[in-house]
C-alpha cells in the first residue's frame, strides 16, 4: 500500500466517525427540542434534509441558548468536510 492510500482510508474512516457522531448530536437536539415542543409542533427523527436540519438549529438556539449540541454537530460535520476532501485528494480525484 502507497502512503497515499493510507491517508485515503484513515481520512475516510474518522470522516465517517464524525458524521456518525454528528448524527447522534443531531438526535439529541431532537429529543431536547421535543421536550418543550407542542406536540402537534414537534420535529420527527427520520428523513433529514437541509430545511430540517436548519429548523432543528434554530429550534435549539431559541430554546437552549447556552446549549452545546449545536456547535458540536457543526464542529464534527466541518472536521468530516475537511477529512473527506483529504480523503479526495490523496485519491487523486483533484488531478
Amino acid at each position: 500500500m502507497t502512503n497515499r492510500l493510507i491517508l485515503a482510508i484513515a481520512a475516510l474512516s474518522i470522516a465517517a466517525t464524525c458524521m456518525i457522531s454528528a448524527g447522534f448530536a443531531l438526535y439529541a437536539m431532537i429529543g431536547e427540542v421535543n421536550r418543550k415542543l407542542p406536540d402537534n409542533n414537534q420535529i420527527g427523527y427520520l428523513w433529514f434534509y437541509w430545511s430540517k436540519i436548519k429548523r432543528i438549529l434554530g429550534e435549539y438556539k431559541r430554546l437552549y441558548p447556552g446549549g452545546r449540541l449545536s456547535a458540536l454537530y457543526k464542529t464534527l460535520t466541518a472536521v468530516a468536510s475537511v477529512l473527506l476532501l483529504i480523503c479526495a485528494w490523496a485519491l487523486g480525484i483533484f488531478r
